[in-house]
């Protein structure tokens, strides 16, 4: 992309008339570029998104399961494989609350 983007300034600096083709040209590939760079950035943000999904219904479960003995986020989130801040995070995210509020409702 940094070479393109050098190349688009060569051109500019070197504009002639008959160039306004090869400057489009680098212009549409840097659009180009630069909207696929943004749709692998929206598929790994919905990636995360569901990711975090899962990891609070696992999170649901657990305290169903395990409340009336554990009650530090730290367990839950190693059983989970993260940790208690990402836990926190996304429950907070989720639910509005964070995940020793929940553990305690």
């Amino acid at each position: 992309m940094l070479q393109l983007l050098h190349d688009i300034k060569v051109e500019i600096d070197q504009y002639r008339q008959d160039d306004v083709h090869v400057l489009r040209a680098y212009l549409y590939e840097a659009l180009m570029l630069l909207n696929r760079a943004y749709q692998n950035l929206i598929s790994m943000e919905e990636g995360n998104k569901e990711a975090g999904g899962t990891h609070i219904s696992k999170f649901i479960e657990l305290v169903g399961a395990d409340m009336r003995e554990h009650h530090s986020v730290r367990y839950y989130a190693d059983k989970l494989c993260i940790t208690p801040n990402y836990l926190n995070e996304i429950v907070n995210s989720a639910m509005g609350m964070s995940a020793k509020q929940y553990n305690c409702i």
